[in-house]
């Protein structure tokens, strides 16, 4: 028998099992399946712990946690899922601008005007501003 045990996590759905972590093995091993009690949490019962992030470099955890003590936050969890969901809103909102801007620049192309002109009445524009 190995010196170090492996426990993890996982569901029974009634026909197979489903680990709810990564094993961290590529070797062939003796399990021992122990049931626990029945799974009441049908909405999270597809994800596994592999889907979680738990490996973040130990300098990005004090940076992070010095960054949430700046702003009074106790709680590290909220506040990186917090700069998660603005990180996910400034993607988006980029791809916004893209889509955007291709649809201008597409439009003036059918529109025939060039690049060089567009800088150039922006540059007669920006003559044309009062100086202060």
């Amino acid at each position: 028998m190995s010196a170090r045990l492996l426990t993890i996590e996982g569901v029974y759905d009634g026909k197979s099992i489903q680990p709810l972590e990564t094993v961290k093995t590529s070797k062939k091993h003796r399990v021992l399946i122990t049931f626990l009690d029945e799974w009441d949490s049908p909405d999270i019962s597809h994800r596994k712990k592999e889907d979680e992030i738990t490996d973040i470099p130990d300098e990005l955890v004090k940076q992070l946690q010095a960054l949430a003590s700046a702003a009074g936050i106790d709680d590290l969890r909220s506040f990186i899922v917090e700069i998660l969901e603005e990180k996910i809103q400034a993607e988006k909102d980029k791809e916004f601008v893209y889509a955007v801007t291709d649809e201008i620049r597409a439009g003036l192309t059918r529109a025939g005007i060039s690049e060089e002109e567009i800088i150039e009445d922006f540059n007669r524009f920006r003559r044309a501003l009062p100086r202060e």
